[in-house]
């Protein structure tokens, strides 16, 4: 009850998952770049690994960051957000809960598509509201060293949203897709359908971005 109005997550790097792959122990510590730590703990990284999917299952927290994918793949930084925007699958299925059920492969994708360059509006939208507040600073009667601070950080906000113009399309109603396609969550085939659909996601929300950066600039 401490934290509300928020997500949770994880911060997991490559040396965790191979942890739960192999089945050796971990070692946390704080600081976690620190040479010499103030804390230092070996744990199994497998239970630790079973206890965040069983409180993800039970209440949708915690989330994940894999943060050496992040680094890898992203453009990671303190100051910059990233706008997220669901689509729900369960509304792509034709002939729900019938032995006729099909997934709409082709509006999916047109959809996913119109979704990453709504997106990359919103973040245009953004920066209308950034100048608002900065402008708001700027005639606010508090003393010039008093609102620096303020500025300053608004200021780096607003150049990290615009070099970054970062987004997320991600998705829900999975399970209801998979039941009312008579397909059993969990399943080899449940996931081997649920893979090609996030395969799509990244496929279709990829070549959205490519093409929107070639006429935007």
């Amino acid at each position: 009850g401490k934290v509300t109005g928020a997500n949770v997550s994880v911060r997991i790097d490559d040396e965790f998952m191979r942890s739960i792959e192999s089945g050796t122990d971990y070692v946390q510590q704080y600081p976690v770049q620190g040479a010499e730590p103030l804390y230092k703990k070996t744990i199994d990284a497998r239970a630790l690994w079973k206890k965040i999917i069983h409180n993800a299952w039970r209440s949708a927290e915690p989330g994940v960051l894999f943060w050496d994918t992040i680094i890898r793949e992203s453009l990671p930084d303190s100051y910059d957000s990233c706008r997220l925007l669901a689509i729900n699958l369960f509304s792509y299925v034709d002939h729900a809960f019938t032995a006729k059920a099909s997934f709409d492969f082709a509006l999916f994708r047109k959809h996913v598509n119109a979704a990453q360059r709504m997106m990359d509006d919103i973040i245009d939208l953004e920066l209308e509201k950034v100048d608002a507040i900065l402008q708001k600073i700027a005639e606010d009667p508090e003393d010039e060293e008093i609102k620096r601070i303020e500025h300053n950080l608004w200021l780096a906000i607003r150049k990290k949203a615009e070099e970054g113009r970062r987004t997320g399309i991600g998705i829900t109603a999975e399970g209801d897709m998979l039941a009312a396609m008579g397909l059993r969550y969990g399943s080899d085939e449940g996931i081997a359908f649920s893979v090609e659909i996030h395969k799509t996601v990244a496929l279709e929300a990829y070549r959205a971005s490519v093409e929107t950066a070639k006429e935007r600039g």
